[in-house]
């Protein structure tokens, strides 16, 4: 009899005992954090920087990280933060100026360490580059005009590499004039954040006329960079509320003459919107 039972309790926790080891298989198999790396030193971020030969505007950046370096994100101090890239890379800085330069090393958990900043200094603007102040660093503000169509008007505040506009403007902007030569082809690019906004616009603008306080601004729209014959909108108007929008537009311009034109960066508003910032704006040609 009690042969019996032992038989039945031990053909009873039998299946039990092999159906645990295989969940305890699967929950293994599947923690990919602890399971598949094991143990994950700390790491010390570390990187180098070296001028390229002949170049005054680019550099060699290097990361260093000892041990078990699982990604590498830089960030080049012209307005971007911090991207991933490259564990060797070069890197361009286009005006002159001094950036510190940072960098984080990503280990196989998620988790980042911080190394910088080092400095570099460049003395020499990229001929290629049209714009000054595009990257919104401290004093970039004097490189741009402002205008407003009013009322209301709009209030801009630089700070934290971005050109910041509240008040809900009908329309206002930022411009400063460039000298391009016709038939030449032209790159746009802007960085954009729009906060809790409603039918509210961002466009860019280049034309022969000067912006002037107590109008709408409007003239030659450079075309879409990927073919589109829509203009270089960053925000684009909306009848419902967006709580949030942030991205990078590209566009080309080619002007029909030579001469001076008026690069302008145009934001308003027929209903609300927190704020608009902009950042890391250029103009630059391909040749």
């Amino acid at each position: 009899m009690k042969s019996s039972i032992k038989s039945k309790i031990v053909r009873i926790i039998f299946p039990l005992a092999l159906g645990a080891i295989g969940l305890l298989g699967c929950q293994k198999e599947s923690n990919n954090s602890f399971e598949a790396y094991g143990t994950v030193d700390s790491l010390k971020a570390t990187f180098t920087v070296t001028p390229v030969q002949g170049s005054n505007t680019k550099f060699v950046v290097t990361n260093t990280t000892a041990g078990n370096c699982a990604g590498t994100y830089w960030n080049l101090d012209q307005g971007g933060g911090y991207a991933g890239g490259k564990a060797t890379d070069t890197v361009f800085f286009p005006l002159a100026g001094t950036y510190n330069i940072r960098m984080q090393a990503l280990d196989k958990r998620g988790h980042l360490y911080n190394a910088g900043p080092i400095a570099v200094t460049t003395t020499v603007n990229d001929p290629r580059y049209m714009l000054k102040g595009g990257q919104m660093r401290p004093g970039d503000d004097a490189y741009w005009s402002i205008f407003n169509q009013g009322p209301k008007n709009g209030i801009w505040a630089l700070a934290d590499g971005k050109f910041t506009v509240t008040n809900n403007p009908n329309n206002t902007g930022i411009y400063q004039a460039v000298q391009l030569v016709g038939g030449k082809k032209y790159n746009v690019s802007i960085t954009y954040e729009a906060n809790t906004y409603n039918s509210t616009w961002g466009e860019i603008w280049i034309g022969k006329f000067q912006p002037a306080n107590g109008s709408d601004y409007g003239a030659d729209k450079p075309s879409s960079g990927n073919g589109s014959s829509s203009t270089p909108t960053f925000v684009s108007w909306a009848s419902s509320t967006t709580s949030f929008t942030s991205g990078t537009k590209t566009s080309t311009f080619t002007p029909a003459t030579s001469g001076t034109y008026y690069f302008t960066i145009k934001v308003g508003t027929g209903s609300s919107f927190s704020s608009v910032a902009i950042s890391n704006v250029s103009l630059y040609s391909d040749y």
